[in-house]
């Protein structure tokens, strides 16, 4: 879930109520075959504590390479897990908590060089899919030269902007340049390649391959809207 202050509310009054209400839990063992027995929050993930894998590490370094934009630091990555389930047993597992719409990784060049290159390197069908790799390749130069930094205050932010909220012209301006120039790419690769795209939203919920066994990556996910649950799903591992 996004790190926004009603996102972390909804998050804290979930996990209080799993952990203090018996039929809440047993909804979710019923849906998803578990045992599970109690839940606490998750925690950010480092390459030096070893949570990201060395593949998506390698990656990323090579998106900041490709990107013109030069100042994309990154000291430590949301896990794709909000919170770890614990069973009976004590083994413990990633869980997704989504409540209401938003997007669920990062939409930094280097971040998603690497979740598209990840999934074309790890499946079998897409590392031998040159006509693929060239649409890949492409749609990344064509990003590339749109990266330069838009330095405006901390308040501002691109959700404020698009919602009227507030306003920034340089702000205004790169999201409406890179929208057009952007959209038409990835809406092609969308319906020219439907199978690997799946597979590219797949990772971005999951994060089975930039976190591998750890305990950042999503193993179930739960969807609601303010205090309604939507939907509970077991991703396939």
């Amino acid at each position: 879930m996004a790190n926004t202050s009603n996102s972390l509310k909804r998050e804290i009054e979930f996990l209080n109520k799993y952990n203090s209400c018996s039929s809440l839990r047993a909804e979710l063992n019923s849906a998803w075959g578990t045992d599970f027995v109690s839940a606490r929050k998750s925690k950010r993930a480092t390459a030096a504590g070893g949570e990201l894998s060395p593949e998506w590490n390698f990656l990323r370094q090579r998106g900041k390479e490709a990107c013109e934009c030069k100042a994309n630091p990154v000291s430590h990555d949301a896990s794709k897990s909000d919170f770890y389930f614990m069973t009976s047993r004590g083994d413990e597992v990633g869980v997704s908590f989504k409540n209401d719409s938003g997007r669920p990784t990062s939409a930094k060049f280097p971040e998603t060089y690497a979740l598209f290159w990840s999934v074309l390197n790890k499946h079998f069908a897409h590392a031998n899919n040159r006509q693929l790799h060239q649409k890949v390749a492409d749609f990344f130069a064509l990003w590339a030269p749109l990266g330069a930094r838009t330095y405006h205050p901390q308040s501002v932010t691109v959700r404020k902007v698009r919602k009227r909220l507030c306003e920034h012209k340089g702000l205004q301006d790169r999201i409406s340049h890179n929208s057009e120039v952007l959209d038409p790419g990835i809406k092609k690769l969308v319906a020219e390649e439907p199978e690997f795209m799946t597979e590219v939203i797949r990772e971005a919920l999951v994060g089975e391959i930039k976190y591998g066994d750890n305990l950042q990556k999503a193993s179930y996910l739960i969807e609601t809207k303010k205090t309604v649950l939507l939907n509970l799903k077991k991703y396939s591992m």
